[in-house]
């Protein structure tokens, strides 16, 4: 299986911020897993299935007055291929993609921001093993919850605006809604702004996500909150 990132201007150049599709070309027998309503268009030798996965996620608030645990459902399509064929993705927001291959660090990505991936991938919905911080209003606002994937194969991101990289060796900080996703071998906590010039940064949010370790995070230029605005 081979997975290329396109503008949609055309289908040699690499991928640029904006409005970018992912070709997925597939070998006979290969599989994949997207967002249900991302396709685009695909080969007719192609077959496509809809299935969907549960999960739960208990709040802070819910873990102090011992309440219940908010449900959770992410439909996907699946992707199959008899012969070779190939399909094009887009995410719902107007952005950018990237691809990351899976190492033994495993990712932890946004709903939002997760477009597919390959059927190796084991995908969570449950927050058990997340970190506590994602389960805070400010990191999941209402219709955003976070996905653990672990494994081996890809997955492709999408994001709000341009989609970028920082490889983190000791500590970083981020916006909390301009994170997209992250490797799971890294620690996250939210922190308060510690200065005037943080809290004018931030905004409203008034706390930072805080990284700690080794690993990658992956950042949109766009605030989902403010563009809605």
């Amino acid at each position: 299986m081979n997975i290329q990132l396109l503008p949609p201007s055309s289908s040699q150049l690499a991928s640029q911020p904006g409005r970018a599709i992912a070709k997925v070309s597939f070998n006979p027998e290969d599989k994949a897993l997207a967002q249900a309503g991302s396709m685009l268009a695909m080969s007719g030798n192609l077959s496509v299935s809809t299935t969907l996965r549960n999960g739960r996620t208990v709040s802070r608030p819910q873990r102090w007055r011992g309440g219940g645990a908010t449900p959770k459902t992410l439909f996907l399509n699946q992707f199959y291929a008899t012969a070779p064929g190939h399909v094009l993705l887009a995410a719902p927001l107007p952005g950018d993609l990237a691809v990351h291959t899976l190492t033994r660090q495993g990712l932890i990505a946004s709903s939002l921001a997760y477009l597919a991936s390959t059927t190796a991938v084991e995908l969570n919905l449950d927050s058990q093993t997340l970190p506590h911080c994602l389960t805070d209003q400010v990191m999941a606002p209402k219709g955003q919850f976070w996905l653990t994937f672990a494994g081996q194969g890809a997955v492709i991101l999408g994001a709000l605006g341009g989609l970028y990289t920082v490889t983190v060796a000791q500590a970083y900080r981020v916006a909390p809604h301009h994170v997209v996703a992250f490797e799971a071998g890294l620690e996250v906590t939210l922190l308060p702004a510690s200065s005037s010039q943080f809290r004018t940064w931030l905004g409203d949010d008034q706390r930072v996500c805080h990284f700690q370790g080794q690993g990658k995070v992956y950042c949109q230029t766009h605030s989902g909150s403010a563009w809605c605005r």
